[in-house]
């Protein structure tokens, strides 16, 4: 029950995160979650997207480089912890986080984890057999 997170490749410089999201916004693509990790030369734009396989080929069709990546998205009560309950069960059972991010559910109250885990398939099976709820990528579109 993947999800599909696309990772896009952005110039750290003034000006190309805004080229970026007004590309996304002229394709009526509606980012549900994102993260932005940079470093001096680049950054890193991770976003749940409504239309994804639109999205990468909007993307390369205006000569960026994006990537495809399956995460485990996860709803828990936004409660303190929440996140806890999630770390818990995956760090028993010897299942390594690599990142993570989260948003709330206007719709709900609860909290969207977004989880990049180095098995997310065995990630997936715990969270399920422990009543974690997963989301699906109908899920993350109906948001």
């Amino acid at each position: 029950m993947a999800v599909k997170q696309i990772s896009i490749f952005v110039d750290n410089t003034p000006g190309k995160l805004s080229k970026l999201t007004a590309l996304l916004a002229e394709n009526k693509i509606d980012m549900r979650a994102l993260s932005l990790a940079d470093s001096s030369d680049y950054g890193i734009l991770r976003i749940l997207a409504s239309h994804s396989e639109e999205l990468i080929v909007t993307l390369y069709e205006a000569g960026y480089i994006a990537k495809v990546n399956p995460v485990v998205a996860v709803s828990v009560d936004d409660t303190p912890g929440g996140l806890s309950k999630v770390a818990s069960i995956l760090g028993e059972n010897g299942v390594n986080i690599e990142y993570l991010y989260a948003f709330v559910l206007s719709s709900t109250k609860d909290a969207c984890v977004v989880i990049r885990a180095d098995d997310n398939e065995k990630a997936e099976k715990l969270l399920a057999a422990n009543g974690v709820k997963l989301l699906s990528e109908s899920d993350i579109d109906a948001i």
